[in-house]
């Protein structure tokens, strides 16, 4: 253990919550703790305050353990809840005190005569056995006014006594857990008072429609402070097998391609693909290029595409429920879309001119040339409004990229609904046009052929070749046959316009929104990555 760990000394587990205990645990513990977490989403911003707003006690038979919900202030900007369950254990319950990684120890805690460690239950299989246990009860817990709900669909659960678990490792903004390999509990960490869009679309899909290609909705915990409130603290689901996401199923498909290329005669000449985003069937390209595609990818990729045309359409398919229903994307819709296209912009145009001479010098180039486009850029944005598009909005993904897709050897499978971790749930729920979910998986292309190209080995190659030109085949080839898949499914939807200037409008607007977003994240986070989404830039405005 850490040799700074805080500690902490209280009589009895009741007391932790209590008086000097609690201000010393707010103040001392707590913010380092937090900033130490991956969940934890205010570590660029100055923590203000934090303190602990609820609590319920969770009976569990070997440790005490408790959850609370704290509240972090800032000192800009709005505040964010969080959840983090509490438990105590001594070294008494050896296979216990095993099982807690460093990582999971917040504080050293003495209480009454015992020494052990204060720390995130999630890391206790008994303690998570019990949330498995209690939803398949059905339990309620009271804590004061306050209720915490467990609960389960219609959906038989499998006779199970015994119930083995594990918490999934992969570092993300909330923790998995899974149960009997069969059940997979996800552990929001920062909450809201709105509804969680995970849990309300996942719910929809399973219990309202036949779509096959998403997670079924198993059941949920949420949390009532008082009659008018439910804050959603986790949602169970299916298990899916899977052989990994559609990511890492595309680089390594990509990896492949750039080797037939690197070992191609020297005789075949290049043949660039057009460069428009027009829908394109594997039959209708050159030899060349479906020996290099080969003939599985392109199956696969088109499949991509029909899944999603089928959850649109899915997330489409019941009006009568009032926060399915579509809406009309009207004119006056169209210009406030506008100027929030014009705010981001603004804002990352700033951050690339007060970024440039800082950026690694092969890249300032193209950031100078994408920095003079500024009025190019929101020109394209203008045609969101110089007239009306008769399309619907609808519910949507609201954060599709290809590690939002499940591949399991043989079909996709589409998972977490939350929307983009950078809005409020509220934001989040609001109706937009499907197109944006499609460019979202198209700017995810780009970004999987150009990082191969990045990548050491390829971008040795690439220092004296044309890897680039061929990474934009790719991508052109690879995105044209999804369009394919897409637009081939989706059919005469009122989300899709009639007219198909207008879905190349939107797509261009679409696409372009979604490389200025990923500029301005790269700028602050992987600036060596920041080509790529200027890159997108480019292409976006030369067409």
């Amino acid at each position: 253990v850490k040799s700074e760990t805080p500690e902490l000394q209280v009589g009895e587990w009741d007391q932790l919550l209590q008086n000097k205990a609690k201000s010393k645990f707010e103040h001392n513990v707590l913010p380092n703790y937090l900033n130490s977490c991956r969940w934890f989403g205010g570590k660029s911003r100055v923590i203000q305050n934090i303190s602990v707003v609820n609590k319920v006690d969770i009976p569990v038979d070997k440790i005490p353990s408790t959850l609370i919900t704290i509240e972090v202030s800032y000192n800009d900007g709005l505040p964010e809840v969080y959840q983090l369950p509490l438990g105590f254990v001594s070294p008494k319950l050896e296979e216990e005190y095993k099982e807690i990684p460093n990582k999971g120890i917040i504080a050293k805690l003495k209480l009454g005569e015992e020494e052990g460690y204060l720390f995130d239950a999630v890391y206790s299989e008994s303690f998570r056995n019990v949330l498995f246990r209690n939803i398949k009860k059905g339990q309620k817990l009271k804590s004061g006014r306050a209720n915490m709900v467990f609960y389960h669909s219609d959906n038989k659960f499998e006779k199970t006594n015994e119930v083995h678990s594990k918490i999934l490792n992969a570092e993300q903004s909330n923790t998995s857990l899974i149960f009997d390999n069969k059940y997979f509990l996800k552990l929001y960490r920062k909450l809201d008072n709105t509804i969680n869009p995970d849990l309300e679309i996942t719910r929809y899909l399973t219990e309202k429609t036949d779509y096959k290609n998403s997670p079924r909705f198993v059941g949920a915990i949420e949390y009532k402070p008082d009659a008018k409130n439910t804050i959603v603290l986790g949602m169970m689901q299916d298990l899916i097998p899977n052989q990994g996401d559609a990511w890492d199923y595309t680089k390594d498909t990509l990896n492949r391609f750039f080797d037939r290329v690197l070992t191609m005669p020297k005789e075949k000449e290049f043949e660039p693909v057009e460069h428009t985003l027009k829908p394109h069937s594997y039959q209708d390209l050159s030899e060349n290029m479906k020996e290099l595609l080969g003939m599985i990818f392109p199956e696969r990729i088109f499949l991509l595409g029909q899944r999603t045309a089928e959850m649109h359409k899915a997330l489409a398919s019941n009006p009568q429920e009032k926060d399915f229903e579509p809406e009309p994307f009207s004119l006056h819709y169209q210009r406030s879309l506008f100027s929030s296209l014009q705010s981001l912009t603004r804002n990352a145009f700033q951050n690339l001119q007060k970024s440039i001479k800082t950026l690694p010098e092969h890249i300032r180039e193209e950031a100078q040339e994408v920095l003079d486009m500024k009025a190019e850029v929101l020109k394209t944005f203008k045609k969101v409004y110089d007239h009306k598009i008769p399309i619907m909005k609808i519910r949507t993904h609201g954060d599709y990229h290809l590690g939002q897709v499940l591949w399991t050897g043989k079909d996709f499978v589409i998972i977490d609904f939350e929307g983009e971790p950078a809005r409020s749930f509220s934001e989040r729920r609001l109706k937009r046009s499907p197109l944006r979910d499609v460019a979202g998986m198209v700017r995810s292309f780009h970004y999987a052929a150009y990082s191969s190209i990045l990548e050491s080995e390829l971008d040795d190659h690439n220092k004296e070749g044309e890897l680039d030109n061929w990474a934009d085949n790719w991508y052109y080839v690879t995105t044209k046959i999804f369009l394919q898949g897409y637009y081939e499914h989706v059919g005469e939807n009122d989300f899709i316009p009639p007219d198909e200037e207008d879905t190349e409008i939107l797509m261009q607007i679409f696409l372009l929104e979604k490389a200025i977003y990923e500029m301005n994240y790269e700028l602050n986070n992987r600036p060596d990555w920041v080509l790529i989404p200027l890159r997108g830039i480019k292409s976006c405005i030369k067409h």
